[in-house]
């Protein structure tokens, strides 16, 4: 039984599952030096059924980025959803230079020719010919590289590779630098009962807000899933900023607490490893789920 609701992206017109699903965790392992900043080991046949469980429930919605697993987050989403691409929409991300082979994170870029490039070997790893919303992954670039790589993603939706466009970024002065494209439509950001951004909803209020909804980085994660305790290695919390630490939950709750978070049977914890697409005019009717 499908029991989300959906909504418009900003001003696209791609209809979209309110609630979506975040992919970070099912692309395992990557490294930024000697920092790990992946989830861990992963079982991909587990990553692939809780994808076919959130179809089931109605979410249509799937959230990656070419960086998660040095690519393979996007290649497990791929033969996930084989066959359903005219069903969903995915989003992924930009910004971030990786090598698939040793999966380590060799740099961070803005540059024209890096996006098409990187454009392509996402499409490529997908198995499609578009993304419907492509995403810069460098949060706090200066507004003056992010101007120039606004504008080379308004030739990607020209030439049919990407649908819409937007930001992974907490500053609202970056946002805005990106508001003022046609295509850009959404601005991810954090935001939950503990770590909101009041600024960045006023002044964009006609944007959605594709929002880490992440409750996740300390005692009040593994209190929500008490039973299964985090496997000694995994938690990178400790490792990591803030911003890059986001827990989520492991496969087995994954696939069973799609069905709570919906129907209310579950804890509300469990909302940790989803995403949600929103707009401030729809805060309330959100918050129902939740």
């Amino acid at each position: 039984m499908k029991t989300t609701f959906y909504r418009e992206l900003g001003r696209s017109g791609i209809q979209l599952s309110a609630l979506g699903l975040g992919c970070w965790a099912i692309g395992g392992p990557f490294w930024a030096g000697e920092t790990p900043v992946g989830w861990g080991k992963v079982d991909d046949e587990e990553s692939i059924g809780a994808v076919h469980r959130a179809l089931e429930l109605g979410v249509n919605f799937f959230d990656t980025a070419d960086v998660y697993g040095a690519g393979h987050s996007e290649r497990v989403l791929a033969r996930a959803l084989a066959g359903r691409r005219n069903q969903v929409v995915i989003a992924t991300k930009f910004g971030n230079q990786f090598d698939e082979n040793s999966k380590q994170i060799t740099g961070i870029s803005a540059d024209p020719e890096y996006i098409r490039q990187a454009c392509e070997a996402s499409l490529r790893r997908l198995r499609t010919e578009y993304i419907d919303l492509y995403q810069f992954h460098w949060g706090d670039c200066p507004v003056e590289q992010a101007r120039e790589a606004r504008d080379t993603l308004e030739t990607l939706v020209q030439a049919g590779k990407i649908r819409a466009y937007g930001w992974s970024t907490d500053s609202p002065e970056r946002a805005a630098v990106f508001a003022e494209g046609q295509n850009c439509v959404a601005i991810q950001h954090q935001m939950n009962v503990l770590d909101d951004n009041p600024a960045l909803a006023s002044n964009l209020i006609y944007f959605s807000f594709v929002t880490l909804t992440t409750t996740g980085y300390g005692d009040i994660f593994q209190a929500a899933d008490s039973a299964q305790p985090l496997q000694s290695g995994i938690n990178i919390r400790s490792a990591l900023p803030r911003d890059v630490a986001r827990q989520a939950s492991n496969a087995r709750t994954r696939r069973s607490g799609m069905t709570s978070l919906m129907d209310g049977s579950g804890p509300p914890l469990i909302d940790r490893c989803l995403l949600r697409c929103m707009s401030p005019f729809m805060a309330d009717f959100v918050a129902e789920v939740s």
